[in-house]
């Protein structure tokens, strides 16, 4: 069973990874509302896979990666960013593959797109757009 921890400060869009994370073979889904938030979470459970926001309060979804990417423990975790449309996406794009994100999704996206993405995170796929 897969551990995935979904970071959104939309609580629309937290409801929406979480309902659709939670379909995804069972998986054991945890939420937070902020990276700082979500960062104590990943370092007690240990998930497989993080879906967060990139613009959120306290810290935004670049901070908690660089976090994560540091701490021995949990650097190999998949990272999927789904956010709203950045002005210039390419740059997107770059600062997520610097920091080892598996993939980049825009809001809104289909929930089809949103499982697709889920999927290949979890078994390891190579970096794509959504």
């Amino acid at each position: 069973m897969s551990k995935i921890l979904v970071v959104d400060d939309l609580a629309q869009d937290l409801e929406l990874l979480t309902i659709l994370a939670s379909s995804h073979e069972g998986a054991e889904v945890f939420k937070a509302a902020n990276g700082n938030d979500a960062l104590e979470i990943a370092r007690r459970e240990k998930p497989d896979l993080l879906i967060a926001d990139i613009k959120m309060p306290v810290m935004d979804g670049y901070e908690l990666v660089r976090r994560i990417r540091e701490d021995p423990l949990l650097k190999n975790m998949e990272v999927i960013f789904y956010t709203a449309h950045f002005f210039d996406k390419e740059a997107a794009f770059a600062s997520a593959i610097k920091l080892g994100v598996s993939r980049v999704i825009f809001k809104p996206t289909e929930p089809s797109e949103i499982l697709k993405a889920i999927d290949l995170a979890l078994q390891h796929k190579e970096f794509s757009k959504l």
